[in-house]
């Protein structure tokens, strides 16, 4: 293709500041990737040029000239920007890592006047520390280089790159005397590299083969190739104090803090006034440069989710300080980037993170020399700048997390986004805001959320989400059938209204003997609608994933369904009606993996291989399997089912399984013999060990037609699933002490006392506050109470300790339920308190206090619902 360099008086002026060769490089960079997104036919239409910023800020432009469509851009981003908004608007065709649209219009159409686009943001961010344990931990160059042409596509240009640390950290050791053996111990596995980095736990999932280190170095090196080839500053690591244990031994007489995060054992934090804290992060920085090359952007964060081991002012401001220096000895230029998750987040130490502390450690750090990344945008709730006054006067970019664990669910706060954007940027207390940027920790399931957010980036952002919402319709499908734009209008309204996930199919959690549970018929209905577009949208890959992905939701949720029906059977001791329950469950089970199974996006098969692909030998490959694996069924023990999956081969393969050996515990139960939960939870055990430990062989492409499944299930299910939906349901008594006055002394931003009494058991609803903590109920009259019921967060293996007290005066107080050595791990159907052995005739009472004591995963307690029983019903 001819390459149109522009050679103009007026050009040469405005790009004196660089020689031919690079400008040759910018257009065959830009080029590139027209030609990977189009192919090289449709690619040979268009034209690239380089023009200056506007004010400062990136800008693109696009033009018909003689039969040639002209993109022009400050840099190569803003060109993929260009090509990207072209394809938008011009062609109803899209992009996106959940599904594309790429049906290009023959021939392709030659706007008819010139479109002009910049944007207001200096910095466009993208990606989070836990995106690469959580998503991309396994992934190879191809799947690379087509999420950096997603990036560059978007205007990107300031992604966190943080592969191949290992690779730095051995040199790093060696330099400073240490041999690899020191640091076996040191290096988590690839499902946990995030959290080892961030200092939160060692060498969980190791010990890491040196083949996998050096493929890791290998790939962050094309990585960081391509991104700056298209015009983007990588982010690279620095080092925030922790150290391997070999250090200790070595310097015994060095400062060194023990540090514990959900239980995975003590890391070491090296004291920021020993000297040695400054050679460590100076000679990393430099190895670093001569592995990697620097931009001079280094990601620290020295507490991710942590108590610091001091709150003197004065060591809070050397902190700052002395990480700074050790990353400035290694590069005079650097920038410190920090996420400010740490000094902002309830669960972990808000208390600790009040703005006096904040300031201090903010003001230690020149504003020029920090670049701070606001996390949770999408959560005005957990949303820091305006409680922390704009950031102390340090640049800051405005980030969205949007999804938590990689978890398969289908949720996101449309409206909020907007809402809350807007209230920032008409601030006057934003501060040096200078950027956007999305944080995820997972790439998510919701790709309307993220398109929301890239546009955003640019032009003036979006002030009518209405007509945004309809325009991203076009484009996902190219043509846009009335019963999917109902479907769609059922979804805006029901899901992507909520910046919260619903906590997804119960089939992720333990077997159990669950109530029904009524399916949002609205969400039914979305599925019907969306299956009904399949007669102009089968050939649309984005219409597929869509499809498959509300089938899995509504199907997930219908689980319940099932677990009550045998539920039902086995306390009516009919055995024949237990043997076809239990039938109808694991069919259900096999039927909700076939869906599954349909679509790329939703393989256990996949995401095993590509850890696989990280070994070596059969133990390395093995090992990688076992990492890949226990992240996403138990995160290692300590973390529980935080980040499960709803994908095909884990219902299968693990689920499945589960759900064989639980029911045969209970038709034994039912048969007279004695089978101890203890009993259950080992044949547990030993399957998961088995499973996790051994290969899997499953399909890593997708099996089946998507539509034709669809069909199928809906058929057999979806009919079924509205008329029988929520009939199953024994609605628990909602006791006496909804609505009444709750009372604590304190709560965690909006999660207020009254929610723990306003009748909804969600688990993302209720009081929420820094443990130990209390909370009063004031029935208004006296009355006779025989039971209690208390509903906490639930999702991972932690458990709460609290007691339960009454009272007729408030003043004088008697404890009726101690739960204060309680291990029971939280459930979804809270934990019910009888008090009629100790009191027959129950207990009276006018007030009620519930004093929770401990969580066991982090600094918090959660009440969703407390509810408080006058009667024996229900019991």
């Amino acid at each position: 293709m001819m390459k149109n360099l522009c050679t103009s008086a007026l050009f040469l002026l405005l790009f004196a500041p660089f020689t031919a060769a690079s400008m040759q490089e910018n257009v065959s960079a830009a080029e590139g990737l027209i030609e990977r997104v189009l192919g090289k036919s449709d690619a040979a239409l268009f034209e690239v040029e380089f023009i200056s910023q506007q004010d400062g800020y990136d800008v693109f432009e696009i033009e018909t000239i003689k039969n040639k469509i002209h993109l022009r851009g400050s840099n190569p981003v803003s060109v993929g920007r260009a090509l990207k908004y072209y394809l938008n608007e011009y062609c109803n065709c899209s992009l996106s890592w959940r599904g594309d649209n790429l049906n290009l219009p023959s021939p392709l159409p030659m706007p008819e006047s010139k479109a002009r686009e910049s944007t207001p943001f200096e910095y466009r961010y993208f990606f989070n520390n836990c995106v690469y344990g959580y998503s991309l931990a396994g992934w190879n160059w191809q799947q690379w280089e087509r999420m950096i042409d997603i990036m560059a596509l978007n205007g990107i240009n300031l992604p966190l790159c943080l592969l191949g640390q290992e690779k730095v950290w051995q040199e790093t050791y060696l330099e400073l005397g240490f041999d690899k053996d020191d640091l076996k111990d040191f290096f988590a596995g690839p499902a946990w590299m995030p959290w080892q980095w961030m200092g939160n736990l060692d060498g969980w999932g190791g010990p890491l083969p040196q083949s996998v280190i050096d493929k890791q170095a290998d790939l962050q090196k094309k990585i960081l190739s391509r991104v700056r080839e298209l015009g983007m500053k990588p982010v690279l690591s620095g080092f925030s104090g922790h150290i391997p244990a070999a250090v200790v031994s070595k310097y015994p007489d060095a400062e060194v803090h023990e540090l514990e995060w959900q239980g995975f054992g003590p890391t070491y934090l090296l004291d920021w006034q020993e000297p040695l804290f400054k050679q460590i992060g100076s000679t990393f920085i430099k190895k670093q440069k001569e592995i990697y090359g620097t931009d001079h952007y280094y990601s620290i964060d020295p507490f991710n989710e942590m108590r610091p081991p001091s709150d003197e002012p004065d060591y809070i401001r050397n902190m700052g300080k002395t990480i700074l220096n050790s990353m400035l000895e290694g590069d005079p230029q650097g920038t410190w980037v920090l996420m400010t998750w740490f000094c902002k987040s309830p669960q972990f130490d808000w208390n600790y993170w009040q703005t006096d502390i904040t300031e201090i450690f903010f003001d230690s750090i020149p504003n020029d020399k920090l670049l701070a990344l606001e996390l949770h945008a999408d959560s005005l709730q957990w949303t820091g700048w305006f409680r922390q006054n704009g950031w102390y006067g340090k640049p800051w970019i405005w980030c969205a997390i949007q999804n938590f664990g990689y978890t398969v669910d289908i949720y996101g706060g449309l409206p909020q986004i907007t809402d809350n954007y807007k209230m920032m940027v008409e601030s006057d207390n934003k501060g040096n805001l200078v950027g956007m940027g999305i944080a995820m920790e997972g790439l998510g399931y919701n790709p309307v959320v993220f398109e929301l957010l890239f546009d955003m980036m640019w032009a003036e952002g979006v002030h009518d989400l209405d007509q945004w919402k309809e325009k991203y319709l076009l484009k996902r499908y190219g043509v846009v059938p009335e019963s999917v734009r109902k479907a769609w209008e059922i979804l805006y309204s029901v899901r992507y209204t909520r910046h919260e996930r619903t906590g997804g199919t119960p089939l992720s959690y333990a077997p159990g003997l669950w109530d029904d549970a009524q399916v949002d018929v609205r969400l039914v209905n979305a599925w019907q609608l969306m299956l009904a577009g399949a007669e102009e949208l089968a050939d649309c890959q984005a219409y597929r994933y869509d499809l498959v992905n509300i089938g899995r939701e509504v199907m997930g949720l219908y689980a319940s369904h099932y677990s009550n029906a045998i539920k039902n059977e086995f306390y009516s001791k009919d055995v024949e009606g237990f043997e076809k329950a239990s039938k109808d469950m694991l069919e259900f089970i096999d039927d909700f993996d076939s869906l599954l199974a349909t679509n790329k996006h939703f393989l256990l098969g996949r995401w095993i291989k590509g850890f696989r692909s990280l070994g070596s030998t059969p133990e390395e490959k093995q090992l990688m399997e076992w990492n890949a694996k226990r992240q996403i069924t138990d995160w290692g023990g300590n973390n529980g089912t935080y980040a499960v999956k709803e994908w095909s081969g884990i219902f299968s393969s693990y689920t499945k399984p589960l759900w064989e050996i639980y029911l045969n515990c209970l038709k034994k139960r039912m048969q007279g013999e004695t089978v101890s939960d203890e009993q259950l939870e080992k044949n547990y055990a030993v399957f998961r060990k088995k499973w996790a430990s051994s290969h899997s062989e499953l399909s890593t492409k997708p099996v089946g037609c998507a539509v034709e499944v669809s069909r199928r299930l809906w058929q057999k299910y979806g009919i079924e699933i509205k008329e029988n939906n929520g009939k199953g349901i024994i609605k628990t008594p909602s006791g006496i002490a909804v609505g009444k006055k709750a009372e604590a002394p304190s709560w965690e931003n909006y999660r207020k006392p009254e929610y723990a009494v306003d009748g909804d058991i969600k688990r993302d609803n209720g009081w929420w506050a820094a443990a130990p903590a209390a909370i009063t109920i004031d029935l208004e009259k006296v009355e006779t109470l025989f039971g209690f019921q208390v509903y906490t967060y639930w999702g991972d293996s932690r458990y709460y300790q609290y007691e339960i007290e009454t009272s007729l005066d408030g003043e004088k107080w008697v404890r009726v339920v101690d739960m204060l050595s309680n291990t029971r791990q939280a459930g979804r159907n809270g934990c019910l308190h009888k008090i009629k052995i100790a009191h027959p005739e129950g207990i009276k009472a006018r007030y009620v206090r519930l004093n929770m004591v401990k969580n066991s995963a982090n600094g918090s307690v959660h009440v969703s619902e407390f509810k408080v029983f006058n009667s024996e019903i229900g019991f």
